[in-house]
């Protein structure tokens, strides 16, 4: 990889966040077949990861250029939105998301979930089937763990 002094260039980077998302989404949209899931659906789950792939590259350009133990800090933010996105599925109703924020679904619907709870929006009025949780939560860290290790893979401060 590229090197603008010490650090990683964005470019690249984004390339390999975007690269870490279509293999999580592919993995992820494989499991919920694995598990028999009928939603989240495969388009928002593809769509979702492939931002969070984005999402996670940017963070993971900040951590390099603020710590020293920037994949340590990714992985641990990772695991822990993995986490707290699956807490939000199984406690809280789930809002239905309209196009075309509907290809991002996976992203949006926790997002807006989470201002639900601190009262910002309207709640929603259905549950996530609760048969369906656990292989959620496992797309859920499935996701963080694929994104994560692509991006960290082989890549270090000079």
């Amino acid at each position: 990889m590229q090197r603008s002094g010490s650090y990683p260039l964005a470019g690249p980077l984004l390339l390999r966040g975007l690269l870490g998302g279509a293999i999580a989404g592919l993995v992820a949209i494989l499991l919920a077949r694995l598990f028999h899931l009928k939603i989240p659906p495969a388009q928002p789950i593809f769509w979702s990861s492939l931002l969070s792939g984005a999402l996670a590259a940017l963070l993971y350009l900040a951590l390099l250029r603020s710590s020293r133990q920037a994949q340590a800090w990714l992985w641990g933010l990772s695991l822990l939105a993995a986490a707290g996105i699956s807490l939000l599925v199984a406690t809280q109703p789930i809002i239905r998301v309209k196009p075309p924020l509907s290809l991002f679904g996976g992203l949006v619907a926790p997002f807006l979930q989470l201002l639900e709870l601190l009262h910002l929006i309207a709640p929603g009025r259905i549950r996530f089937p609760s048969q369906a949780l656990f292989g959620d939560t496992v797309l859920h860290f499935a996701v963080a763990i694929a994104v994560a290790f692509v991006l960290t893979w082989r890549t270090q401060r000079a």
